[in-house]
């Protein structure tokens, strides 16, 4: 079973957990790359409403020069992701190995308006980006599944590309970074293996 982003997921014959489960002759309709994912309740477009719900100001500290304020960001975004001990597309079977692997790029974004609203506000200069850096990453997993369903760690690596840093910092059509809707639910699983 592999987990995929489809956006005909009202199509599928099953469900696992709240998961479209395509089985049998269901057929995913995969969308394409890229995706962003959040877990903000209501994502929007624009400012802080497109970031992750669990990004928080750990702190706002005046610039020690110029106009101004500083404010420090902090992001955590663990992988969550369950799995059904048996595979719906095949009743016989049994859980024994999970791989994970991810290719990503994270952005370090600014964005303004003229009200100095966090969020999409409708003022002049709304929806100005501006993008400082680009990071990419590499992450990948196998855990071991045993017979009373405990997961270990087998192997797992992770490593950051090249990074890019835009000084001046660089409008967003000149750069990877896109701003788009969230796929958060466009998540299934393919069960036709």
């Amino acid at each position: 079973m592999v987990r995929v982003e489809a956006d005909n997921g009202s199509a599928a014959s099953a469900n696992y957990a709240g998961t479209p489960v395509f089985e049998g002759t269901d057929v995913p309709s995969l969308v394409s790359a890229p995706l962003l994912d959040t877990n903000m309740t209501s994502p929007g477009i624009g400012g802080n409403s497109s970031a992750m719900g669990s990004s928080t100001p750990t702190s706002m500290v005046p610039l020690s020069s110029g106009p101004g304020q500083g404010n420090t960001y902090e992001a955590v975004d663990g992988p969550s992701i369950s799995f059904p001990i048996v595979d719906l597309g095949y009743p016989q079977s049994e859980l024994t190995s999970i791989q994970v692997g991810y290719s990503f790029t994270d952005s370090l974004v600014l964005w303004s308006n003229v009200s100095s609203g966090s969020g999409p506000t409708g003022d002049a200069f709304d929806h100005r980006y501006g993008v400082i850096l680009e990071q990419p990453w590499t992450a990948s997993g196998t855990l071991s599944v045993d017979a009373n369903q405990n997961a270990t760690v087998a192997a797992s690596s992770g490593s950051t590309g090249q990074a890019v840093i835009h000084s001046p910092v660089v409008a967003l059509p000149n750069t990877t970074v896109i701003v788009g809707p969230t796929t958060k639910s466009l998540f299934s699983f393919d069960a036709r293996q």
